[in-house]
């Protein structure tokens, strides 16, 4: 029960600052609200595999993005396509607090809305990053390869990680 609030690496706060730039950059244009806040639920806190990168302070676990739990699940497509044009009317300069949407008299979060976009961007951010060592979640799977000197993708989720972001540095 020891908080995530731990010391890393400067490369670490860096290199996720410029991740998060990017992300946001691709979310505007395309119309959709911005990463605010991130949850850090793990730095060099918790339990990981014996040789962890955790325990280097050079990796860190996002498991929210604007307050939503990263999990497994997914916003009709269709229906955040007819949301776009009402969304380009919101200002997100100015998005402090949660804007909802009703549908059919249910109120959606935009939060809950767009959180698998935001997780698609950030993890293709992280992907993109000159200093990534790994990248595993829910969408990406990726690590450095020294040998061949890039990112080498899995085509499965590497187990536990299915509910956050794990992100490290090198």
């Amino acid at each position: 029960f020891i908080s995530s609030y731990q010391k890393v690496t400067n490369l670490v706060v860096t290199s996720l600052s410029e991740v998060l730039d990017e992300a946001n950059r691709e979310l505007l244009k395309n119309s959709i609200p911005p990463i605010k806040r991130i949850y850090i639920s793990a730095s060099s806190n918790g339990k990981h595999s014996k040789n962890s990168n955790h325990y280097r302070k050079e990796a860190i676990d996002i498991s929210r993005i604007n307050g939503q739990m990263i999990a497994y699940h997914h916003f009709s497509y269709k229906i955040k396509e007819r949301l776009k044009s009402h969304l380009k009317n919101l200002k997100f300069d100015d998005y402090k607090n949660k804007y909802f949407l009703f549908i059919e008299e249910v109120p959606y979060s935009v939060d809950e809305i767009f959180l698998w976009d935001r997780l698609a961007r950030l993890q293709k951010a992280i992907l993109d990053h000159e200093f990534t060592r790994e990248n595993y979640g829910p969408l990406l799977n990726t690590k450095y390869d020294r040998n061949t000197g890039k990112l080498t993708e899995y085509d499965y989720v590497i187990p536990g990680h299915h509910n956050h972001i794990h992100y490290s540095v090198r």
